[in-house]
C-alpha cells in the first residue's frame, strides 16, 4: 500500500501542475493589427505591444480588435474618431473601425470592455507633436478630437482588476506593478522646460511634448527626474547654450540651461546612470527650421550644434533594449554639394548646385520621414571652397554623426558616363556603403564605374564613414536623360538604409 501511495502522489502533483499550465496558457487576451499610412495592415500583436509606427509622421487610418480566450460573458467593443467623420459607431468581433483607402486619420480611439469577469482593457496611443498620452482604461478617450493630429500608434492590454495599476509614463507597455499588497511603486520619467515669454511649464510625463514647438519660442533650460528610482539609479544631462556651448552634466531634477538670460538651448544630451538593467532613454528635438529630429539614445547629442538653431520642444522616454530598433536609427549627415558663395560646382548641361539641391533636398525629406536624425550640412554661407568644405566635416564631427553622405554630380568632356562612389582609404563600413549606394543608382541604368578611394576633403577630415557620391555625368546627353531627382534620392535612401541596417 506505501508503494501504491508513493506512486500516486507524484502523479497527482503532475497532473495538478498540468491544469495550472493549461490554465494559465487559456488566459484571457487581447490582439489588434493597425493600417497606416505607406504601410497598409501590419501584422497582429498583442497585450500591450506597440502596433502603429512612431518618429515616421505616419497616420493610422484604421484598427482591428479582438479578444483571445474570452470568458464566455465577455464582451469587446470599440470606435474610432476620424478626420472629416468625426466618431463611427461602435464596432466589435476584430471589425475595421476608421478607413482603409480613404487617407483619413483616425484621431481618437474608445475602448470598452463589457461583462468584464474582473478585467480591464486598457490602451494609450501616440498622437503627432505629442507623443504616448497616458494609460486611459473601459471607454475613456485616448487621442484628441479637434485639434486635428494624427494617432500613430496604439498599445491595449487586458488586465486583472485586483492587481494592476495603471501607471501613464511605463516604458515597457507590458510592465505593470503585480504587487498585490501595492506597497511598490513604479519609477517614473517626469521633465519640464523653461520657455521664452512663457517660465516653467508644468512638468511632462514621459514621451509628452515638453515645449512649443513650431511657435518660435527658445527653450532656455531643462529638468528631469527619475522619480521613486533606486538609490544606484540617476538620470543626468546637459544642454548646449547659445554662447556657453556645452554646460556640465546635472542630475535628478538639477536646472541644465540658464533662466532670465535670454539664451537658447541648442543642443542637449540625456543618459542613465547607475543601474540601468534592461532599460535605455531616447529622446528627440524640435530644431528651429528643421523640424523634429529623430530619436537617439543615450547621451548622444539632439540639436543641431554650430548652427545657432534654437531648440523648442523635446520628447523623452525610457525603453528596454529589445524595443530601441523601433525607435532609434543612425545620425547621417546628408551634404548637399556647392551651393555656397565660391563654390556653385560644374557646368553641364545644367549647373551641378541645381542638381545637388534637387536630390539632396528629397535625401533629407525622405530620411527624416524614416525616423532617422538628420544633419544638414550645407553651409549658410562661406568665404571660400576651403572654408565651406571645412565647414561641411566640422558640422558633421561637432554633431557626432553616424554616417556621412556627400552628394555631387560629375563632368569631363562630354564623352564620360555613369555613376562613381568614393569612399574613405582603410574604411571597410565606408566602402560597404560606397557599394550600396552604387548599387542602387546604376540600377537605374547608369554604368557602373565602380568604387573608389580619394583624398577629397570631406572624406579626409570627417570622423564618421564617410561617403562622396558622383551620381552622373552632366555633360553627357545620355546621362542627362536618364535624370530624375526622385529617382536618384530614392536610390541614395535605399543603399544608406540597407547598409546602416
Amino acid at each position: 500500500m506505501k508503494r501504491i501511495i508513493l506512486f500516486l502522489v507524484p502523479l497527482v502533483m503532475f497532473l495538478l501542475g498540468l491544469k495550472v499550465i493549461a490554465k494559465a496558457d487559456e488566459l484571457p487576451g487581447i490582439r489588434y493589427q493597425s493600417h497606416v499610412q505607406n504601410v497598409g495592415w501590419q501584422s497582429y500583436v498583442s497585450n500591450g505591444s506597440d502596433s502603429g509606427t512612431s518618429g515616421r509622421g505616419l497616420r493610422m487610418e484604421a484598427i482591428k480588435i479582438e479578444l483571445t480566450n474570452p470568458t464566455a460573458d465577455m464582451k469587446l467593443k470599440y470606435q474610432a474618431h476620424v478626420q472629416n467623420i468625426g466618431w463611427q459607431n461602435w464596432v466589435d468581433g476584430g471589425q475595421l473601425a476608421g478607413t482603409s483607402g480613404q487617407s483619413l486619420r483616425v484621431e481618437a480611439v474608445k475602448i470598452q470592455l463589457d461583462n468584464t469577469s474582473g478585467y480591464s482593457v486598457q490602451y494609450q496611443v501616440h498622437v503627432e507633436n505629442i507623443g504616448w498620452t497616458n494609460w486611459v482604461k473601459n471607454g475613456e478617450l485616448a487621442g484628441t478630437t479637434g485639434r486635428g493630429l494624427r494617432i500613430e500608434a496604439i498599445r491595449i492590454k487586458l488586465v486583472k482588476n485586483s492587481d494592476t495599476t495603471i501607471n501613464p509614463t511605463t516604458p515597457n507597455s507590458n510592465n505593470t506593478n503585480t504587487n498585490t499588497n501595492n506597497s511598490t511603486t513604479s519609477t517614473t520619467l517626469k521633465y519640464s522646460a523653461h520657455i521664452q515669454n512663457v517660465g516653467w511649464q508644468q512638468q511632462k510625463n514621459e514621451g509628452e511634448v515638453a515645449g512649443l514647438p513650431g511657435q518660435g519660442l527658445r527653450i532656455e533650460s531643462l529638468k528631469l527626474n527619475l522619480e521613486n528610482a533606486p538609490s544606484d539609479l540617476a538620470v543626468a544631462y546637459q544642454a548646449n547654450v547659445q554662447n556657453m556651448g556645452w554646460t556640465s552634466w546635472v542630475h535628478n531634477g538639477e536646472v541644465s540651461g540658464t533662466t532670465g538670460q535670454g539664451l537658447r538651448v541648442e543642443g542637449v544630451r540625456i543618459k542613465l546612470e547607475g543601474n540601468v538593467q534592461d532599460y535605455h532613454i531616447i529622446y528627440k528635438t524640435y530644431v528651429e527650421g528643421r523640424g523634429w529630429q529623430g530619436w537617439i539614445k543615450d547621451g548622444q547629442i539632439s540639436g543641431y550644434i554650430g548652427r545657432n538653431l534654437r531648440i523648442e520642444a523635446v520628447q523623452v522616454k525610457l525603453v528596454k533594449t529589445s524595443e530601441l530598433v523601433n525607435y532609434v536609427k543612425p545620425k547621417v549627415a546628408i551634404d548637399i554639394g556647392h551651393n555656397t558663395d565660391y563654390d556653385s560646382g560644374a557646368k553641364g548641361i545644367r549647373q551641378e548646385d541645381e542638381l545637388t539641391m534637387e536630390v539632396g533636398t528629397r535625401v533629407i525629406s525622405k530620411l527624416k520621414a524614416l525616423g532617422y536624425t538628420v544633419i544638414d550640412t550645407l553651409p549658410s554661407s562661406a568665404t571660400s571652397t576651403d572654408d565651406s568644405l571645412t565647414q561641411r566635416s566640422d558640422f558633421a564631427n561637432k554633431n557626432e554623426v553616424e554616417r556621412f553622405v556627400c552628394i555631387h554630380f560629375n563632368v569631363f568632356d562630354g564623352s564620360a558616363y555613369g555613376s562613381e562612389v568614393y569612399y574613405q582609404t582603410n574604411s571597410d563600413v565606408s566602402k560597404s556603403l560606397a557599394t550600396a549606394i552604387l548599387n542602387n543608382l546604376t540600377s537605374l541604368g547608369f554604368t557602373n564605374r565602380g568604387v573608389k578611394t580619394a583624398n577629397y576633403a570631406v572624406l579626409r577630415n570627417t570622423t564618421a564613414p564617410a561617403v562622396l557620391i558622383e551620381s552622373c555625368f552632366i555633360d553627357n546627353a545620355s546621362d542627362m536623360s536618364k535624370y530624375d531627382p526622385e529617382k536618384i534620392a530614392n536610390a541614395i535612401v535605399n543603399g544608406l538604409v540597407s547598409n546602416v541596417n
